[in-house]
């Protein structure tokens, strides 16, 4: 009898493990003191309760246990988990002290939640025993800038558990540059002062309230990475400077000196030389875009770096010793602030920053309009409304930005390697290789649907929207992946073949006669989605010349 084959195991880490490892990882990272780097003889108690994460700084000691939905420690609830931790404080105490030789005067006790909803109660529950609360987005959002922030952000986690901390001594040579001349703005009860503040000190002393992290403080929106990457590369020109002010509020009364007794506005402020001691309102991007987060070269890291040794941001700094004043003035920018029509924005980003991607988009989508499949098609700030107008700038270049089609650094892009320079053309040229490849594609859909999207000629009313064209340039780096073209050169495919039967998939129908994918049913993008993997698999997947049908289904999902 054949012997029967052994299926190999696999160790893999319970979740409480990799989320108690990722906030170990933390800690290690920010540079906290003492920290576990493995289970040490001293971190596991006679009774048996270890300590899952621990990190020092500047006398204060941070005991944190981690709560998940699945506890090896057998609590199934957060009020178990802050009944546990009290009864363990004393004797984690005692611990620190013989350890450390009574070198932490402070122990703050945490409890740091993973897919746990944190109730009122519990917050209020947990305050009582002297325990802070905290959910692990908090640390998740906090990961990506550790790699070049690691000291700031330790001084917001501390922040965050209710510590001040002053400026250490490697810090020192920013003490004269808390001192700032200041202009006092006031109306009615309202004082502001307007200032101007180095961003390398500015990085120090800001801190801000995510309301996804923090419900009961935070109102802040989520730090957008892919907006700060798009600040990186607007930086990386020297030229480019935001000339907006960053308004935050200082958790204490700044030091005030009025300069000579001619000048009733004019001050000297002195800002606060504690970390994390100034909360940004608005203008969060604007700050952390100087942190470089993009994939760059070390000395295009340098540029940034640079940049924040040497440029000055315009600030209006409110005072807001009791947190009330912050709030409101978040919302009544965010509600009375009218957005920027982003038609606008993408007709001029071209001529105004063309070497970066959106630029570039933009630039191509105009040549596009000038000549090609979508001639006199889509529409751009600056021309009259038509009806043949049939696609804006801003939902192409959306799309075009979403599948990362021109991003030269993505290796699956029509444009990696394409150019020598970090930087994208300032003009596009009739022979630009996205561009040929583009009009290509988008000629093999009109001629193969039998429409003509210049002279207003349709099969369907989705073919005349911009739901319709988004759908297939969406499907457009799946074509790339399937197909494993690497490099403009290599691209030959005949989309002629791909849509052979795009006809049969416009015409469609339901049971009941009905056109099954037209304008109004499309407007939501996962609707688009829908469509597009309908076309794949009932139409796509069954022409001879593709293959392997499921690993471009699994590739779509």
């Amino acid at each position: 009898m054949p012997r029967r084959q052994q299926t190999p195991t696999t160790n893999i880490d319970p979740e409480w493990k990799k989320f108690e490892k990722f906030v170990r990882d933390v800690f290690i990272k920010v540079n906290f003191e003492d920290t576990i780097m493995r289970d040490d003889s001293w971190y596991r108690l006679p009774s048996g309760n270890q300590i899952d994460v621990f990190g020092g700084a500047d006398k204060i000691a941070i005991v944190l246990d981690c709560a998940t939905t699945n506890n090896p420690d057998g609590t199934r609830t957060l009020r178990d988990k802050i009944n546990k931790t009290v009864q363990k404080k004393p004797g984690i105490e005692q611990a620190i002290d013989q350890k450390f030789d009574n070198k932490y005067t402070t122990k703050i006790f945490v409890i740091c939640t993973k897919g746990i909803n944190i109730t009122d109660g519990d917050k209020t529950y947990a305050a009582q025993h002297q325990i802070k609360l905290i959910d692990c987005k908090f640390f998740e959002e906090a990961r990506v800038f550790i790699k070049e922030t690691p000291e700031q952000i330790k001084y917001q986690i501390l922040k965050r558990l209710g510590q001040k901390i002053k400026f250490s001594s490697e810090d020192e040579s920013f003490e004269p540059l808390l001192n700032q001349p200041t202009l006092k703005i006031s109306s009615g009860d309202f004082v502001g002062y307007a200032l101007v503040v180095p961003v390398s000190l500015l990085l120090r002393l800001a801190y801000v309230h995510r309301l996804e992290i923090d419900p009961i403080e935070g109102y802040q929106r989520k730090i957008n990475i892919k907006k700060i990457i798009g600040i990186n590369d607007f930086l990386m020109d020297s030229n480019n400077f935001f000339v907006n002010s960053i308004l935050i509020a200082l958790d204490q009364e700044p030091d005030i000196s009025q300069i000579g007794v001619t000048h009733e506005r004019i001050f000297n402020l002195k800002l606060p030389s504690e970390y994390a001691s100034c909360e940004v309102i608005d203008g969060q991007h604007r700050l952390y875009g100087y942190v470089p987060l993009k994939k760059m070269t070390p000395e295009e890291k340098d540029v940034l770096r640079n940049r924040q040794n040497s440029d000055v941001l315009p600030i209006i700094a409110v005072v807001d010793r009791e947190h009330k004043l912050r709030h409101r003035l978040f919302l009544d920018i965010d509600a009375t602030q009218k957005p920027v029509d982003p038609i606008q924005i993408w007709t001029q980003y071209g001529k105004e920053h063309p070497e970066v991607e959106r630029g570039y988009i933009s630039n191509v989508l105009k040549k596009m309009d000038e000549n090609g499949p979508l001639k006199d098609c889509i529409y751009k700030i600056g021309e009259a409304k038509q009806k043949k107008k049939i696609v804006t700038i801003s939902f192409l270049g959306g799309v075009l930005e979403k599948t990362r089609l021109l991003n030269k650094e993505d290796t699956s892009s029509l444009v990696h390697r394409a150019f020598s320079s970090r930087k994208y053309p300032r003009d596009i040229l009739s022979n630009d290789p996205s561009l040929k490849v583009l009009n290509d594609f988008l000629a093999a859909i009109q001629e193969c649907s039998g429409i003509n999207w210049p002279t207003g000629r349709y099969t369907t009313s989705l073919m005349k929207s911009s739901y319709g064209i988004s759908i297939f340039l969406e499907l457009f780096p799946y074509i790339k992946k399937q197909f494993e073209y690497q490099d403009l050169t290599l691209i030959k495919i005949n989309f002629k073949k791909i849509f052979v039967k795009i006809s049969d998939f416009l015409t469609e129908t339901d049971n009941e006669g009905r056109v099954l994918w037209e304008k109004s049913t499309l407007t939501s993008a996962g609707t688009r989605r829908k469509a597009l993997k309908h076309f794949v698999r009932k139409y796509l997947l069954t022409l001879p010349e593709w293959k392997d049908a499921q690993q471009f289904i699994n590739i779509i999902k």
